[in-house]
């Protein structure tokens, strides 16, 4: 049996694929966020919560909270999927701001996902359009490249790399 146990939930395929790759990578078995945990929890030594970021909250933090006594003991990792280029201290941002108050230790990493206009849900469509409309004007030059995306309809953007896994799965390898 593996040590590491990988929970993800994926919108887009993204995160999906960054977990099928993890499953490649490592010796770990992957499910679902929606399963429950195992019974057998207790064998495992690296629990991985895998999820996009949806409005600012990373998906998967409320599985976290609800399991947090089960989790106790357990070396515990949040992979982050976003639209964000990746920049130093941005692990330790979304750290304070989603995870700092858990009771338990959360490291946190993240990967780079993809975007495509075309395949958004409708509700994820007018969120963007909302958020272009309303933040017009305090967009700062640092973000414009974030903003021209989100209102780029055309074009599919793909930035999954296995290589952003590759501090998770030191991380999992040094515990």
């Amino acid at each position: 049996m593996p040590e590491n146990l990988v929970f993800y939930q994926s919108k887009y395929g993204a995160t999906e694929q960054y977990a099928a790759w993890l499953e490649e990578m490592i010796s770990c078995d992957v499910k679902e966020l929606s399963e429950s945990l195992p019974r057998n929890l207790k064998d495992y030594r690296n629990i991985v919560i895998a999820g996009g970021i949806y409005n600012g909250e990373v998906t998967g933090r409320e599985f976290l909270k609800r399991n947090m006594e089960a989790l106790k003991g357990h070396r515990v990792a949040v992979l982050a999927v976003g639209l964000e280029e990746f920049y130093k201290g941005m692990t330790e941002s979304l750290w304070l701001y989603q995870f700092k108050e858990f009771e338990i230790d959360v490291e946190v990493f993240y990967a780079r996902g993809e975007y495509n206009y075309k395949n958004l849900t409708f509700f994820d469509r007018m969120t963007i359009r909302t958020g272009n409309v309303i933040f017009r004007r305090k967009i700062k030059r640092g973000s414009r490249e974030r903003i021209n995306i989100l209102r780029d309809r055309m074009t599919a953007y793909d930035w999954k790399s296995e290589s952003y896994l590759e501090p998770l799965v030191e991380w999992m390898d040094s515990g």
